[in-house]
């Protein structure tokens, strides 16, 4: 439940166990028809993994950059997506702590992925 005075409470709730909330549409990279993508900013609230399993191959070359805030109850997937976002071309990722400074993956504070690929030009 959210709660402003507890501490490391943020304002975000996760997608699933809620019995009430508002449906809001979903949007596909696809469905925007974008030539290229500068940055793409992901903060799902526990849906990260699913997000970025959404993203088509043939998407992942548009994206320039990645900001992506992973739930502590993700934080475990972190390797194995940094690993992923090497093979996808992204040259520099980093992993920040929500209060900045280093990640450590086995605390319960949310962590942000950025990642940027080298400088050559994009696909367009």
């Amino acid at each position: 439940m959210l709660d402003y005075r507890k501490e490391h409470n943020f304002g975000g709730l996760g997608l699933g166990g809620h019995l009430f909330g508002e449906r809001v549409p979903v949007m596909t990279l696809d469905s925007l028809q974008l030539p290229a993508c500068h940055l793409l900013k992901i903060d799902v609230e526990g849906a990260e993994m699913d997000v970025l399993a959404g993203i088509e191959d043939r998407h992942w070359p548009l994206i320039r950059q990645l900001s992506m805030e992973v739930d502590p109850a993700n934080k475990s997937h972190v390797p194995a997506v940094i690993d992923r976002l090497r093979v996808l071309g992204f040259s520099r990722v980093a992993v920040d702590s929500m209060f900045g400074g280093p990640s450590k993956l086995d605390d319960a504070i949310a962590c942000t992925i950025y990642a940027v690929r080298d400088s050559t030009p994009m696909k367009q």
